[in-house]
């Protein structure tokens, strides 16, 4: 069973500072040598100790074989959770790359990506069928964030460049590509403009939504020559396609 910060290196000192400095919004998480900046006045523990100390990814990744440095597609990386989870789970980065909506997330993004990982490509961008721009209200961060905006429509107006799927990411190969993109993946992965990333993909750690759309996107996924190896029935939620792997 998983606890809120087993998996981190200053776990005491985590533990400690919520409970004698409860008005305190910003935390430093630490995994071995990489540390991350958390603000809770966003959601940002949903990305970092959401990934680092739950089940929620760690589990899925059980599922397939990697290799122990990855090249490394995180399309709705919110502040940079799924990175360090790699690296606590002992994998390096050939090639980083993190797509993020919500620009004030994307500034601590940006700082605890390149902080830890300095060759590293950080993106503020809308991940859609088309490059272009969006206008949608986004307030201080929460990870279901979305190109309809925040989940309670409350924040500032900002405008957002999109970009496809396919001129995102240059690496001839991609040995891990998370989506977690709200809804987004019904736009994305249903019209032209994902067909070569998935070609090149190794792993698809995804979250499917919406119900109605779920097996549209299971059968474009699995059209590019990916498997479906693990998910939950009905199909929407957390789903792991790989190629040339045994189903779970």
């Amino acid at each position: 069973m998983f606890k809120q910060f087993d998996n981190f290196s200053n776990r005491l000192e985590l533990t400690l500072g919520r409970m004698v400095f409860r008005d305190t919004q910003l935390q430093v998480h630490r995994v071995g040598d990489k540390h991350m900046v958390l603000d809770h006045r966003a959601a940002d523990a949903g990305s970092i100790r959401g990934c680092v100390s739950s089940p929620m990814y760690w589990e899925l990744l059980d599922k397939v074989s990697l290799p122990k440095d990855l090249t490394v597609l995180d399309i709705g990386a919110n502040v940079g959770g799924f990175p360090l989870l790699l690296h606590a789970r002992g994998h390096g980065f050939k090639e980083l790359t993190c797509v993020e909506l919500n620009p004030a997330t994307f500034i601590r993004l940006h700082f605890n990506i390149l902080n830890n990982w300095p060759k590293a490509t950080v993106l503020n961008r809308g991940v859609t069928s088309q490059s272009g721009e969006i206008t949608l209200h986004l307030g201080h961060g929460d990870t279901a964030d979305s190109l309809k905006g925040s989940p309670d429509g409350a924040g500032e107006e900002v405008t957002v460049q999109t970009i496809r799927l396919d001129d995102i990411c240059e690496a001839p190969h991609i040995d891990l590509l998370k989506m977690d993109i709200e809804g987004a993946e019904t736009d994305v992965l249903l019209k032209p403009g994902h067909e070569a990333t998935l070609a090149h993909t190794s792993v698809l750690v995804i979250e499917i939504h919406p119900l109605e759309q779920a097996q549209a996107i299971h059968d474009a996924i699995t059209a590019t020559g990916l498997q479906h190896v693990w998910g939950s029935e009905p199909l929407i939620g957390q789903h792991v396609f790989a190629r040339d792997q045994q189903k779970a």
